[in-house]
């Protein structure tokens, strides 16, 4: 397989695909396997926990991951999306 260069439309997705994953991982992520079964089932989760207001509840990886990100691109660290892409 040929390495391609990163789109814009890759590298937004798999920050979404990220956030996404911890926001369904979120209510979980300490719990044993054992606990988890107990606590939800065995099937995939069908939501996506929120708080109070529709806003989906993610842990410190989604906004270290979004804070590296915003770092990076911001202007004077000489970095572009496209650099942060690779």
């Amino acid at each position: 397989m040929t390495p391609q260069e990163p789109t814009y439309d890759a590298f937004a997705g798999s920050l979404l695909g990220g956030a996404l994953g911890d926001a369904l991982g979120y209510p979980i992520e300490f719990q044993s396997a054992s606990e988890i079964v107990l606590a939800v089932g065995t099937s995939a989760p069908s939501s996506i926990a929120c708080d109070g207001e529709d806003v989906a509840l993610i842990s410190d990886d989604t906004q270290m991951t979004l804070f590296t990100g915003e770092g990076m691109i911001r202007p004077g660290f000489g970095a572009s999306l496209e650099a942060f892409a690779h």
